[in-house]
C-alpha cells in the first residue's frame, strides 16, 4: 500500500530533542543482527531552506550508520516515493523522503548552503545504492521535507531490517506483514508525528551475487 502522496537558502541548524526509546533501539538492533548488518540509528536534526521559487520548506533527518560485520559484501538499495500523504488531520498535504549524503551525518558537521544546494537533485532522485564491504560502514542522512507552517512536524525515527513479524505494533504498518525469507530482506523506515507513527518500505539488502 502507497502512501498518497536553493537556489536561495535561509539556513539554521538546531538538534531537537527527539531520542530513541530503549524498546525501538533494540528492536531496530535485533532485526539487523541475525543479517551481519548492525544499523545505529542517531536523534533528528533539522534545516530550513528557501527553494528557488521562495517557498519555506523543513528538512528533518537522522544520521544513520550502517556497518557490516559479516564476511560477505551486503548490497543496499535505498529508494523513496516521489511524495507522500500526511496522516490526519492534514491528509490534505504531503511531505517528501530523501536520502543524504555522508557528510550530513558525521557528528559535529554543520550544514552548509553548498550542501543545501544539492537538496533539488535528492528530491528528483530519491534513492540510494552501496555495496558495503565486510567491515565496512556506509554513512548516510534519511531526511522528510514538508512545507513550513501547513503541518505538524513529521519526522523519520528508525530505520530497520523488517526480520520478524510483530515490530512498532502501535504504529499504522504499509509495509508487508510478514518478513521475506530469501536472500532479499526488507528496509523499513519508522516516521513519527506527535504520538502518530507510521512504518513504510524504503528498499531492501541483498546479497549482491544473488542478483546477477
Amino acid at each position: 500500500m502507497r502512501l498518497a502522496g536553493r537556489v536561495l537558502l535561509c539556513v539554521f541548524a538546531l538538534n531537537l530533542p527527539v531520542a530513541l526509546s530503549a524498546q525501538e533501539e533494540s528492536q531496530a538492533a535485533d532485526s539487523a543482527s541475525n543479517s551481519g548488518l548492525q544499523i545505529h540509528n542517531e536523534i533528528n536534526r533539522g534545516v530550513t531552506y528557501i527553494d528557488s521559487l521562495g517557498a519555506g520548506y523543513n528538512l528533518r533527518y537522522i544520521p544513520v550508520t550502517i556497518t557490516n560485520d559479516s564476511s560477505a559484501a551486503i548490497h543496499l538499495q535505498l529508494s523513496f516515493s516521489s511524495e507522500y500523504r500526511h496522516p490526519p488531520p492534514d491528509t490534505n498535504e504531503t511531505f517528501q523522503l530523501i536520502p543524504l549524503p555522508e557528510e550530513w551525518a558525521r557528528g559535529g558537521a554543520g550544514v552548509t548552503d553548498s550542501m543545501l544546494s544539492e537538496v533539488p537533485n535528492y528530491i528528483a532522485q530519491p534513492a540510494m545504492n552501496a555495496t558495503i564491504e565486510p567491515g565496512g560502514e556506509l554513512v548516510l542522512g534519511i531526511a522528510t521535507l514538508y512545507a513550513t507552517g501547513k503541518t505538524r512536524g513529521i519526522l523519520p525515527r528508525t530505520l530497520f531490517l523488517h526480520q520478524e513479524s510483530g515490530m512498532f505494533p502501535t504504529c499504522d504498518w504499509f509495509m508487508e506483514d510478514e518478513p521475506t525469507s530469501d536472500s532479499t530482506i526488507a528496509l523499513g523506515l519508522k516516521l513519527v508525528t506527535g504520538d502518530y507513527c507510521m512504518v513504510i518500505p524504503c528498499g531492501r539488502v541483498s546479497d549482491p551475487h544473488s542478483e546477477e
